[in-house]
């Protein structure tokens, strides 16, 4: 009676323990061996390989590739040769690696293999082997969570980055009939973008979108240095991911930590490769105001303002200013355009910017500054920084360069205190510092719009190549405001209430929004007497400073 396929290992092993891989020394059990060669579908080796595995498997135990020269006491560089015998065995299914992960150690970085668990059923049944079809592992969603189990026990057990990248890659390799296995292996040349993608699609596709740069990183590289080098090229805007738009580093939110997250081009990307990734609610999309959304207002200036405003739209329409930037370059001169409005609030310098931005086909991202002294300590700095590094991804993604608009900039823009002992003051030098560097190095077009006038620091003024002063409306521009917005004003009714009030142009806006209203709600025109009493109420919040810019209302 023929023996089981277990008598049939059983035998074997015995013999081929110290064997040294040589075949002759299993003469003894060459029908057993035929027997398994048959069973197995495959050589002489590969069934030496099984069988050390199952043995090992049974006392519970799973080998690695050291694990087998020790039994065979051989030499690890005599299985060499053997090498490709090996891969076909896990390529065909009848081995895995553990749980198809890896284990890391401190000191020896190894893998270790086990018999697949139908197969191990089969030998144990006395049954013609049945392999469990790989259709899950072979799923790119299941892909991704693989990959990222093998770099997550990279970190529990305190392995060597260098040797996790190996791993990836060769499995990834192994798997490249996928088509999501491929495009990976192709994302970088720079191992850690690689896997910081892997990371991120895994996270999103268990948790959520956003993860903190620290545990990204940390879960990666397990050198200290390595890892401060690489955030610095996420801070810089640097790496591959960010170049191609796929990964965007956010710093608004109220943890100490920025995050990384994966933007629309990534889930677009691989959606189509059969990886479904999701935007996380609370991931910020930057809102651009584009050209076509913004209403044109004709504006009114003091003479002596008129000429300054007019060349620097002129210098922001697309063909000069491509002329301009091409000049500068040639030169080695800075080709950023960075404008400072300055003067009283409510004076019209945000609509200054708006309108020209219709006039010269740019979109707006409008940031408001104020908000980043309400971050805690060391949040500002990296939001200030995070402002500049989306404006640069924004850029590429515009067909024109968009208009980066820095309002209510008072924040960042006042005199620094050289002995600031408090933290507020810490933060608000600290802040100042950043940005002064951010336009050092700017390349596109800026508004920063401040309520300062005297108290400017002196380090900014030569950051910013055109500053232009808001001033107060004289008389003949108040004559034209009032003329534009309320035609049925006769020109003795203006000139009394440019004599008896001095209103900004936001108050003006106001006055007019109320005799809007006024109109409609008692279903009447104007009356004289009634905008005198809308002006007095206005002068009762009247400031003295106001500035040149206005609406003009039909």
């Amino acid at each position: 009676m023929q023996d089981s396929i277990i008598i049939d290992i059983l035998k074997v092993a015995l013999t081929l323990r110290k064997c040294k891989l040589k075949y002759e020394k299993l003469g003894k059990v060459q029908d057993q061996c035929d027997r398994l060669k048959l069973y197995f579908d495959c050589s002489l080796v590969q069934v030496i390989f099984l069988i050390i595995i199952y043995e090992k498997n049974s006392k519970g135990f799973c080998p690695t590739m050291e694990d087998f020269s020790s039994y065979l006491n051989c030499n690890p560089i005599e299985l060499m040769p053997h090498k490709k015998a090996f891969q076909k065995l896990l390529d065909r299914g009848l081995i895995n690696r553990k749980e198809d992960r890896l284990i890391f150690f401190r000191s020896n970085d190894r893998l270790r293999f086990e018999i697949n668990k139908s197969v191990m059923e089969s030998i144990d049944e006395n049954k013609p082997i049945q392999i469990e079809s790989s259709n899950k592992e072979m799923c790119p969603m299941s892909i991704i969570l693989h990959l990222c189990e093998m770099i997550d026990e990279r970190e529990n057990e305190e392995g060597s980055t260098l040797v996790l990248w190996e791993h990836i890659k060769s499995y990834l390799e192994s798997k490249s009939e996928v088509e999501v296995c491929k495009h990976i292996l192709n994302v970088s040349p720079e191992p850690n973008d690689v896997m910081v993608l892997i990371v991120l699609m895994a996270r999103n596709i268990e948790f959520g979108n956003n993860q903190d740069v620290e545990r990204v990183t940390q879960t990666i590289i397990e050198s200290s240095i390595s890892r401060r080098r690489y955030i610095r090229s996420l801070e810089k805007n640097e790496t591959i991911l960010q170049k191609k738009n796929w990964i965007k580093q956010t710093t608004e939110s109220f943890i100490q930590d920025s995050e990384l997250y994966l933007t629309n081009k990534a889930v677009e990307y691989f959606e189509p490769l059969g990886v479904e990734l999701k935007l996380n609610k609370k991931t910020k999309e930057v809102a651009l105001i584009k050209p076509e959304s913004i209403s044109r207002k004709k504006l009114y200036f003091n003479a002596t303002e008129v000429n300054t405003l007019n060349n620097l739209q002129a210098s922001l329409k697309v063909r000069k200013h491509n002329q301009i930037i091409k000049s500068l370059k040639a030169e080695g001169m800075r080709t950023g355009i960075c404008t400072l409005y300055y003067g009283p609030p409510g004076t019209g310098k945000t609509e200054s910017v708006y309108q020209i931005a219709k006039e010269t086909g740019r979109s707006v991202w409008k940031v408001d500054m104020s908000e980043l002294k309400s971050m805690w300590y060391g949040q500002s700095q990296k939001l200030v920084k995070g402002i500049f590094n989306d404006y640069i991804i924004i850029c590429k993604e515009e067909s024109r360069t968009p208009i980066l608009l820095l309002n209510e900039a008072d924040a960042i823009l006042g005199i620094r205190n050289a002995n600031a002992s408090s933290t507020t003051g810490k933060v608000d030098n600290a802040i100042q510092n950043i940005f002064l560097d951010c336009l050092e190095d700017f390349e596109g077009i800026l508004f920063a719009t401040t309520n300062l006038e005297t108290s400017l620091d002196k380090a900014f003024e030569r950051r910013f190549l055109f500053k232009i002063k808001f001033s107060r409306p004289d008389t003949a521009v108040q004559f034209n405001i009032w003329k534009s917005n309320l035609k049925s004003l006769k020109k003795k009714e203006i000139n009394y209430i440019i004599e008896r009030f001095s209103f900004s142009g936001g108050e003006i806006e106001n006055i007019i929004r109320k005799i809007k209203i006024d109109n409609i709600l008692k279903g009447s025109s104007l009356q004289f007497d009634r905008l005198v009493e809308i002006c007095e109420s206005e002068s009762l919040v009247t400031r003295q400073d106001v500035s040149l810019g206005f609406r003009a209302y039909s």
